[in-house]
C-alpha cells in the first residue's frame, strides 16, 4: 500500500514538473488550457505534432517537415505559404495559420477562407514560394495597424553579416524582429519592406519599439523564428510609426 502511495506521488510529481516547465517556460502561459494540455502531451511522445482540437493543433518548433508529412500520409496535398499551411484532399479544403510561441512550440490554428491569410505588405518582389519564406530575420505578431506597440526609441542601422540582419546602434547589435504582417523581404534587392515603403540594408532607421533580451524571447508572440546562425545578446522590437 506504501509502494503504491509513492508511486503515485513520483508520477504526480512527475507530470507536475513538465507541466510546469511547459507553463511557465515556454511560454504558454499566455495560451488556452487546451493549448497546454496539447503541448503537455506532446512533450511526452515522439508525436510531431498534437491536435487541441478540430481547430488547432501544436507542433515542434523548427519540425515543420514532419507537420507536412504527416497531413500527407493522410491524404492532404499541402501548399505552403508563408507562415499559413493550405490543405486539399479531393473536395476537402483546409487552412492553418501558424505562428511561433516559444523556441519549443508551434501553435497552428484553423481559419475558415479557402485562401491564405493576408500575406505582409510589401514589393511585389517579396520573397514569397510555394514551399516557404524564409527570412534572415525574425518577426512578431502584429494584427492590426493601430494595435499597442512598445513605445521605446529604436534607432540604428539595419546591417547583414555572415547572412544575418542586425540593428546596429554605436557599438551594439541587435536581432531586429519586424511586424510580421506588414513586413516584407525582397532577398534580390537586400531590401526589407514595412506597409510597402522600402528600407535597403545599410540605411538608418528612427522608430519606436522595444529591446528584448535573448532569455525573455518567449514572451514574445514571434511569427517567423530569428534563424538558428544568428545571434545577439539581445532582440530589438521594431515599431511602425516612422513608416505609416
Amino acid at each position: 500500500m506504501i509502494s503504491r502511495i509513492f508511486k503515485f506521488l513520483l508520477l504526480f510529481l512527475i507530470v507536475g514538473s513538465l507541466f510546469a516547465g511547459l507553463w511557465f517556460r515556454a511560454g504558454l502561459v499566455q495560451e488556452p488550457l487546451r493549448t497546454t494540455k496539447a503541448a503537455l502531451r506532446l512533450e511526452i511522445s515522439a508525436e510531431s505534432m498534437i491536435f487541441a482540437n478540430e481547430h488547432e493543433f501544436v507542433a515542434r518548433a523548427r519540425n515543420i517537415d514532419a507537420v507536412l508529412e504527416t497531413f500527407r500520409d493522410d491524404g492532404w496535398e499541402v501548399e505552403r505559404m508563408g507562415s499559413a499551411l493550405l490543405l486539399k484532399r479531393q473536395e476537402e479544403r483546409a487552412g492553418f495559420a501558424c505562428r511561433m510561441y516559444s523556441s519549443r512550440y508551434m501553435v497552428c490554428r484553423k481559419f475558415e477562407s479557402q485562401a491564405a491569410p493576408k500575406q505582409p505588405e510589401g514589393d511585389g518582389d517579396m520573397q514569397a514560394d510555394s514551399e516557404a519564406r524564409t527570412l534572415p530575420f525574425g518577426t512578431y505578431d502584429l494584427p492590426e495597424k493601430n494595435a499597442a506597440q512598445p513605445q521605446a526609441l529604436v534607432r540604428g542601422t539595419i546591417i547583414v553579416d555572415a547572412g544575418c540582419v542586425y540593428l546596429k546602434s554605436g557599438n551594439r547589435r541587435y536581432l531586429p524582429l519586424f511586424p510580421a504582417q506588414f513586413t516584407g523581404y525582397v532577398p534580390s534587392k537586400r531590401v526589407v519592406t514595412i506597409f510597402g515603403q522600402s528600407i535597403p540594408f545599410g540605411t538608418e532607421i528612427e522608430t519606436n519599439g522595444g529591446y528584448v533580451p535573448m532569455s525573455n524571447l518567449s514572451n514574445i508572440r514571434m511569427i517567423d523564428p530569428i534563424p538558428d546562425s544568428c545571434f545577439a545578446e539581445e532582440a530589438v522590437m521594431v515599431g511602425t510609426e516612422a513608416w505609416r
